[in-house]
């Protein structure tokens, strides 16, 4: 393995995905999946501001406690918004639609897959990311065949914390031991991947966009910056 680094943990989201971090789906021409949802359940409630409001109030909780949330309590929250009795079932059919209508534009960032395979060479490659729903990370991985890549994902939404709160990192240590100081995580956010790792003792690798004081790397150079 590499003298210097033994691990290397990425973030997914905008690291190795290019992705829309909006809440919103649809064209402008269909319906979304919170609007399918609230006519398929008889709601004539505005859809579209109850959804946002069920995503902002999680989301501000979140960002002050630390604590990840689900998609299933997204769609709880937003059925009692617009005034909707749903099972479970129904829940989840919400999920699953507003999922599959989500990540449908999403793509590999340029060289992730050549980043990935050359680092698995010789170091332990971990996918440590925040998201709402344990399906989604794996089920990119395998649709852009970058998973035989990866030994392993730590989710936030699994754990119950989210980066940059330490117990995120404390866990993932705990489940795939290793040195803090030789671990590099490579990320977009500069809160989440940078401060974060850097907080825990590891090393941070920025390759978002450029900003004051933050220049980035691509990830077509991180395997010769990672083994300098």
């Amino acid at each position: 393995m590499s003298a210097r680094f033994t691990d290397v943990w990425f973030d997914f989201f905008g690291t190795l995905v290019e992705y829309e971090p909006s809440v919103r789906t649809g064209d402008g021409t269909s319906l979304t999946a919170a609007q399918a949802f609230a006519l398929r359940h008889g709601s004539a409630a505005d859809a579209t501001g109850a959804w946002d409001r069920a995503w902002a109030e999680h989301e501000s909780k979140a960002r002050t406690t630390g604590r990840e949330y689900s998609m299933s309590q997204v769609a709880a929250r937003f059925a009692a918004l617009i005034g909707v009795d749903a099972s479970a079932d129904a829940r989840q059919e919400l999920v699953d639609e507003y999922l599959e209508a989500w990540t449908a534009p999403i793509r590999p960032r340029d060289g992730a897959a050549q980043t990935l395979a050359a680092l698995a060479e010789d170091h332990r490659v971990i996918v440590v990311s925040n998201t709402h729903d344990e399906r989604l990370v794996p089920d990119l991985l395998a649709r852009f065949a970058l998973g035989g890549h990866v030994t392993a994902t730590v989710l936030s939404v699994s754990e119950g914390w989210r980066k940059p709160h330490p117990n995120l990192f404390a866990s993932a240590l705990a489940r795939y031991p290793a040195d803090p100081a030789r671990v590099a995580f490579v990320g977009d956010t500069w809160d989440a991947d940078i401060e974060g790792p850097r907080r825990a003792g590891m090393s941070a690798f920025y390759v978002g966009p450029p900003a004051p004081a933050r220049s980035p790397l691509t990830l077509h150079d991180l395997p010769a910056h990672l083994r300098d």
